[in-house]
């Protein structure tokens, strides 16, 4: 990447596996795989082919932009630290081997590796290693956010509880979803 380069949109090198990235903008850092601006308070995205055992977020970083993570299959887990404050939509979809845990972070709930808004009532996102085939969603949870369970392939039942409102893209690439009951609570399908 030449230095002229001043901008990346989201995950700009997503489904590349075997991609290397020489990066010379000023205007940002890759470690390991991973994009950051170079305040190194956003993570814009992630290569494909990075093998990870466990990313621990720079303290520094207080976002994780849309689609950040986008198809990483060779990332084990990723601890969530104190100053992530925003996280875009469909951040982790199709990392499956992937497992979410909180290091410390107020502004989320992580429950068996699925991320939800700090009043849990919305569910952020989830992994296909962490859903599995059958998912029960918990008490309280009224929202489901843009992209949540995307790329979930081994989801195959999902009981929706409480749920009022599906956003969209929500169930993209589930390939394992081949039915569902959409209760009459739901009010709102994106």
């Amino acid at each position: 990447i030449p230095a002229s380069v001043i901008r990346f949109e989201n995950n700009p090198f997503s489904g590349c596996t075997e991609l290397k990235l020489d990066c010379r903008s000023p205007y940002y850092i890759e470690e390991e795989g991973v994009i950051y601006n170079r305040f190194r308070t956003s993570i814009i995205g992630c290569l494909n082919g990075s093998r990870i055992d466990c990313l621990t977020v720079p303290e520094s970083v207080t976002q994780i932009g849309r689609n950040a993570f986008w198809n990483c299959k060779g990332i084990r887990r990723i601890i969530l630290t104190k100053n992530i404050d925003r996280i875009g939509y469909n951040p982790f979809a199709g990392c499956e081997n992937l497992l979410i845990e909180n290091g410390g972070n107020p502004n989320f709930c992580v429950g068996n590796g699925i991320v939800f808004d700090l009043a849990h009532t919305h569910l952020l996102c989830a992994t296909d290693r962490a859903i599995g085939a059958y998912y029960h969603v918990p008490d309280g949870v009224t929202h489901i956010n843009r992209g949540a369970f995307s790329g979930c392939k081994s989801l195959g039942e999902i009981d929706f509880g409480g749920v009022t409102y599906i956003d969209k893209s929500s169930f993209t690439n589930c390939m394992g979803l081949t039915e569902l009951y959409i209760p009459d609570a739901v009010t709102y399908i994106g």
